[in-house]
């Protein structure tokens, strides 16, 4: 293996660590995005490319990344939703399904709030209902998008 140049960054027993990262990754590509199994091997390459990480050992190396990442994965307070993972999913639902996919069917059900969830969008509401007091129908326009109804005709904006 040749020298690298000055100044770059030198990773112990660097085969081993690529080795790893390469595993992980068509572990990941294997996956959609949002998947447990993808989350847990996009975290355990970042993971593996920490230079303070001893790579002297392939075996050794994916046990630990993966340990940890699970660990990482299972304190994460609310893991985030990408439209990416969104999209996958609706995609994969598509296939084998009948009626079209809706993002309700790919998304985990929601937890029932909190009381103070419940206050901090009462409150958030309070506030957009003030803001738009003054404008014509804009309480009629809130009140729709609330309620999830399509908003009447005199508020539809005509081309």
């Amino acid at each position: 293996m040749e020298k690298p140049p000055e100044g770059t960054m030198c990773l112990p027993n660097p085969d081993a660590r690529a080795s790893v990262i390469q595993s992980l990754q068509a572990t990941a590509s294997r996956n959609n995005p949002g998947s447990y199994e993808y989350e847990l091997a996009d975290r355990a390459v970042e993971l593996a490319l920490s230079p303070g990480r001893v790579a002297d050992n392939p075996a050794f190396l994916t046990r630990n990344v993966k340990r940890d990442a699970a660990r990482f994965l299972q304190n994460q307070q609310d893991p985030e939703v990408f439209l990416s993972s969104l999209e996958a999913g609706l995609k994969k639902k598509a296939i084998g399904d009948v009626e079209p996919p809706s993002v309700e069917s790919v998304l985990p059900p929601a937890k029932t709030p909190e009381p103070v969830d419940e206050l901090a969008a009462a409150e958030l509401e309070d506030m957009v209902r003030t803001a738009v007091k003054g404008r014509p129908i804009g309480e009629d326009c809130l009140d729709a998008m609330l309620a999830n109804e399509q908003p009447p005709e005199k508020m539809k904006v005509r081309s």
